[in-house]
């Protein structure tokens, strides 16, 4: 069945399958993997004990799962014991929260990989023999190779580009090979307009069609921005990692807050990150998700009730608007990594930082945070934003000044009432810093690939 049609499929045959891939993924797992055949030692069970999405998540509570330290810690017992047998690229994290991870995919893995990146380029209308220009990046990290490898089958043509390279140089380049979508991380996408326009060109004359972005989580108005500044075109975001490949990826037709979960090749829900207890519907808890495979699949790693640590939550609908019958999670993904512990109070200062300085257009939307808690020597929490400007810092009105900050605490802070304990409780400011120094005084945290959005110290 192609991964397309399979989107359309009625609640109880997506279950059906998921059921069937489901007992044949634990026994690959239970057979030829020595870290989970030890955890299902562990609760004297075999996997014929598990029949089902529900049996599985009782024994995920129970011990049945991968964590991230292990897959770092255990790497040679997670994966497959024939993985020495099979043609094996090896992928690793962008490691911009911890210790990179590293993944080994197999020609099953890649396979299945495939079918999910595809239903994202399926989403956003591209089709075999569209040319791409690739952004994403290169090997080791994830993005750009599982982007490419899926176009590949898909039969699309790409062009990785791998490295970054002078704006004037990839203009050359979009200019010659006329491409009908171009990928990139939101950062990139959201800086590049500006960039072609210092050269003399615009972008809106280049002929793209499509925008896809993934890689990291981003607010609705940055995605806005992104639009409005390449002409307002389609951008489609996928909700994506290294371990998983796409989890996520919504239509330009779907609901704007929503993209879909690839239920063909992935088992998502969201749990309680303390008890790993459903949350249901309509309430957020962060990502436990199981890959599935087909009957006589040698996948090189699997993952059982594994967790990004990303806070998501699960619409209330069965249909989206596109036809799509798959499940639908709130878009954008929060990371948890993003949220701040400050005076008691939970924030996220990503998305509220990037809803309120797109709106600035002194700025260039680049920003970072430095957090610190508390220790031996710091009565008081610090967090410190630091935004960066397009103009010279001495150019800015204060009124313009106190606007930003008012307008970045109030997206910063959702909870009003929690303003008074925050700023009495902790030291929180908000600095903006002329261009290229945003990361004065902390240039070793600057590392290159991802950006770099929160230090802490």
């Amino acid at each position: 069945m192609s991964p397309y049609s399979s989107e359309m499929r009625s609640r109880e045959e997506i279950t059906a399958d998921t059921n069937r891939k489901i007992k044949y993924t634990l026994e690959l797992a239970y057979n030829h993997s020595p870290i989970y055949r030890s955890k299902f030692d562990a609760l004297g069970i075999k996997p014929d004990a598990i029949t089902d999405s529900e049996s599985l998540a009782f024994y995920i509570r129970k011990g049945l799962r991968l964590t991230k330290e292990e897959l770092i810690k255990d790497f040679r017992k997670v994966v497959m014991d024939y993985s020495n047998t099979i043609p094996i690229t090896e992928l690793w994290s962008a490691g911009s929260t911890g210790a990179p991870k590293r993944i080994w995919y197999g020609p099953d893995d890649l396979k299945r990989s495939y079918e999910q990146v595809m239903l994202s380029y399926n989403a956003m209308g591209l089709s075999r023999g569209d040319y791409v220009v690739n952004i994403f990046s290169p090997p080791p990290n994830s993005s750009g190779p599982l982007a490419q490898q899926a176009g590949i089958d898909m039969g699309l043509h790409m062009l990785q580009m791998g490295v970054q390279m002078p704006t004037d140089r990839l203009l050359q380049i979009i200019k010659m090979c006329n491409p009908k979508s171009i990928f990139a991380i939101s950062t990139r996408m959201n800086q590049l307009p500006e960039e072609i326009e210092k050269t003399g060109e615009n972008v809106r004359d280049l002929g793209i069609e499509s925008l896809l972005t993934g890689g990291e989580s981003y607010s609705k108005e940055k995605k806005q921005s992104i639009k409005s500044r390449w002409g307002n075109i389609c951008v489609s975001d996928v909700w994506a990692s290294t371990e998983a490949s796409v989890m996520g990826y919504m239509d330009n037709n779907c609901n704007s807050s929503g993209m879909h979960i690839v239920e063909n090749r992935l088992l998502i829900d969201a749990v309680d990150s303390e008890t790993l207890e459903s949350v249901g519907v309509g309430k957020v808890g962060i990502d436990l998700i199981t890959t599935l495979y087909d009957e006589d699949e040698r996948p090189a790693t699997v993952l059982i009730g594994y967790s990004h640590n990303d806070l998501i939550k699960i619409l209330d609908l069965d249909k989206c608007s596109c036809g799509r019958t798959y499940k639908m999670i709130e878009w954008p993904i929060t990371r948890k990594d993003d949220i701040i512990h400050l005076a008691g109070q939970n924030i996220n200062f990503r998305l509220g930082t990037e809803a309120s300085i797109s709106e600035h257009s002194f700025l260039t939307g680049e920003y970072m945070a430095i957090y610190m808690p508390i220790n031996l020597t710091r009565t008081k929490p610090y967090l410190e934003i630091r935004i960066e400007s397009r103009i010279p810092v001495s150019d800015i009105s204060r009124n313009e000044k106190v606007e930003l900050e008012n307008d970045i605490w109030s997206n910063v802070i959702s909870n009003p009432a929690a303003e008074g304990i925050i700023f009495s409780q902790s030291d929180a400011k908000i600095q903006i810093v002329e261009r290229g120094e945003l990361f004065k005084g902390y240039e070793k945290h600057n590392k290159p690939g991802k950006p770099v959005r929160l230090i802490k110290l």
